[in-house]
Parts: structure tokens; C-alpha cells; sequence
């Protein structure tokens, strides 16, 4: 299960972009994981400059218990950036435990 939060403010094709991209992952995720529990992930935006804003985003595995961060101008850039880092680290787990 994703759990997204902060994006109250965020536009609709900003909507999305976040749901088109989470849900990828979750099926990479589910593929990966037997049970990966709850993925939590926080948006912010941060310093705008004019109608740009850049984004903060912070997500949480509970299982295996895993945390990414990314920053990025632009949001699917840092979506992709924080959910990859997260699948890389589980490839890396799983990879050492077999």
C-alpha cells in the first residue's frame, strides 16, 4: 500500500504525475517484496521562483524498514530519483541475503 501526503496543494497534472509514477513502482515494488508493507511518501515544495517550484521528497519502506530523500526541480525527476534509490537498495538486500 502507498500512502501519499502533502500534495493537498499541489495541481492536477501535478496529481498526476505522482499517481502515474507510484504506481509503476508499486508493481516493482509487490514484484520485489513479498509483503512491502506500507510505503509512505512526502512531497513538499520548496523555494519557488516564479511560477517553478522545487520539490522535496522524502519516502518511508516499513518492510524491509528503508528511507530515501530527493530534491529536484522538476517532480517526476525527483520521484524517479527517490523511488529508484529505494528499488536499488532492495535489489542490493536481497542480492547479499541469497
Amino acid at each position: 500500500m502507498i500512502q501519499i501526503s502533502g500534495i493537498r496543494d499541489f495541481k492536477d497534472d501535478e496529481k498526476e504525475v505522482i499517481n502515474k509514477i507510484t504506481t509503476e513502482y508499486k508493481d516493482k515494488f509487490t514484484k520485489l517484496l513479498n509483503n512491502p508493507g506500507t510505503v509512505t511518501i512526502y512531497f513538499k515544495k520548496e523555494k519557488k521562483q516564479g511560477d517553478k517550484a522545487k520539490y522535496s521528497i522524502k519516502l518511508r519502506v516499513d518492510n524491509p524498514k528503508l528511507e530515501a530523500s530527493s530534491l529536484d526541480w522538476e517532480l517526476s525527476d525527483a520521484l524517479h530519483k527517490v523511488l529508484k534509490k529505494v528499488e536499488s537498495e532492495i535489489r542490493h538486500r536481497f542480492r547479499d541475503n541469497e
